[in-house]
C-alpha cells in the first residue's frame, strides 16, 4: 500500500505488483462538515442542490432549485427531496436560510431563501478539484477504457 507521501526512492523498494497500482489521488481527508464518517461526504443530489443554490444567488428557494435541477438534468425532481436536502445542507452549515417577504405575484406569501455559506463555497471548490483530478486521471490512462 502506498504512503500518503510517495517519494521517488520508494518506487525502487516496491515489488513489481505494487508498482502496477496507481498512487493515491490525494493525501488529505475530504471533510466538508463537522460530522464524522458518513456525514463528511456530500451525496450527488446534495452536490447538485448546492450548485443550484450557488447559481441562483438571491433567488434560491425550493421551487427555483427544483426547476433548475429539472432543466439541467432533464429529469423530474420532486419538491420534497429538494427541501429535505436543503434542510440537511443547512444542518451541515453549507447553506443558510431566511424568510423573505412575499411578492404580489405570490399573493404576499413569504418564502424561504437559501444562500451559500463560506463552508458551502469551500465544499464546492473541493468537489470541483476532486472531479477535475478524476477526469484528468481517466483521460491519462486509455488502457483502462472498456470501449
Amino acid at each position: 500500500m502506498y504512503s500518503t507521501a510517495l517519494q521517488p526512492r520508494a518506487l525502487e523498494t516496491m515489488t513489481p505488483a505494487a508498482r502496477v497500482a496507481p498512487p493515491p489521488m490525494c493525501s488529505f481527508v475530504i471533510c466538508h462538515t463537522k460530522e464524522s464518517m458518513k456525514g463528511e461526504q456530500l451525496g450527488a443530489l446534495e452536490e447538485l442542490v448546492l450548485l443550484a443554490v450557488h447559481g441562483l444567488r438571491d433567488e434560491a428557494y425550493g421551487i427555483a432549485v427544483r426547476e433548475i435541477l429539472e432543466r439541467e438534468t432533464g429529469r423530474s425532481v420532486s419538491l420534497g427531496p429538494v427541501y429535505t436536502v436543503l434542510d440537511r445542507l443547512e444542518r451541515k452549515e453549507l447553506v443558510h436560510s431566511m424568510m423573505v417577504s412575499g411578492t404580489p405575484t405570490r399573493g404576499g406569501r413569504s418564502r424561504r431563501v437559501f444562500t451559500l455559506t463560506a463552508a458551502g463555497s469551500r465544499a464546492l471548490t473541493s468537489l470541483q478539484q476532486i472531479r477535475a483530478r478524476l477526469y484528468l486521471r481517466a483521460r491519462m490512462d486509455p488502457a483502462r477504457s472498456r470501449s
